[in-house]
């Protein structure tokens, strides 16, 4: 008998190296589905980014067994979350979208939630953090970053940031030409659509495995993100390293001269020195982001699929 739902709903999991999380995952995505099948017809899109683990033939084995239509891609390269989010987005059959990560932070109540606001009128909806159990360093350097988000970029965004949404499919239409890679995904929804409602939830320590989010991923993210939102550009970031750095040279030169002779000009001359080097060696990233943004702005195909599976 044909199915008859009216409503197709995609909910599309980026993945990479969760082999410890999938079983729970899995079990977690059954009760999900379990509460909204007499509403949606529904579609799981697990976009695998590469995992160096056994996370694929874990997600082939789920794709067997699954009730209900769980579609496979993987990645040939590593190409991160917001991009492998992008992709499953774009392969989504849904009226309705929702990104989840794959390490249960988010407990799938909050996704129920976030869909009752939908059934209520909301067109996007956002997952907003309320606390979060992390280390106080992770805490500190998020909070700072969302922080400097809402005062400078966007207003309305939540205090502490948000990790997923909730979207009309048709309301992503001007995100199909992007390039994920190269700025912060989900605050474009905020670009497109100023309009949103949240659900607040409390973000769970990860349960198992270790987090791939490294430091060099942050600090790449957040560079990207005030690219991308026009706060700075590759060209101005350069001017303002060169600038700080000529002044401090300068400036260390001219005072060591005016005061030379006491014992504190000595030591504040080498404290310049020391200062005017590490900003001049801080010029190499600069320089080396400058070539990655190039790169990848100009890169035609930003991801590869190596294999699909149920499409």
């Amino acid at each position: 008998m044909e199915n008859t739902l009216p409503k197709i709903f995609s909910l599309v999991i980026p993945c990479y190296n969760n082999e410890k999380n999938i079983p729970e995952l899995e079990t977690e995505i059954l009760r999900f589905y379990e509460k909204i099948k007499s509403e949606f017809r529904f579609e799981l899109i697990v976009v695998d980014d590469f995992s160096s683990d056994k996370s694929f033939q874990l997600l082939r084995a789920w794709h067997q067994i699954a009730p209900y239509p769980v579609r496979l891609i993987r990645l040939i390269f590593n190409e991160g979350s917001h991009t492998a989010a992008y992709v499953g987005m774009k392969h989504a059959e849904g009226d309705v979208v929702a990104f989840m990560a794959a390490d249960l932070q988010m407990n799938i109540d909050t996704l129920l939630q976030m869909l009752d606001k939908w059934k209520n009128g909301a067109r996007l909806v956002l997952a907003s953090r309320r606390t979060r159990q992390d280390s106080f360093m992770s805490k500190l350097m998020s909070n700072l970053f969302h922080w400097f988000i809402k005062q400078f970029v966007f207003k309305s965004a939540p205090q502490y940031g948000f990790d997923t949404v909730l979207f009309e499919k048709s309301l992503a239409e001007p995100l199909y030409g992007i390039k994920p890679q190269l700025t912060h995904f989900l605050y474009e929804f905020l670009y497109i659509s100023p309009q949103f409602e949240e659900v607040a939830y409390d973000r769970l320590k990860r349960r198992k495995g270790k987090s791939q989010w490294t430091s060099t991923k942050k600090i790449t993210l957040f560079m990207n993100t005030l690219v991308r939102f026009g706060i700075l550009s590759v060209p101005k970031l350069k001017q303002v390293w060169l600038f700080v750095t000529s002044f401090l040279f300068i400036f260390s030169f001219i005072f060591v001269r005016l005061v030379e002779g006491s014992l504190f000009s000595f030591i504040f001359g080498i404290y310049l020195n020391i200062c005017t080097l590490i900003c001049f060696l801080s010029i190499i990233p600069v320089f080396r982001y400058d070539a990655y943004y190039l790169r990848e702005f100009n890169r035609k195909s930003f991801f590869v699929i190596e294999d699909k599976i149920g499409f």
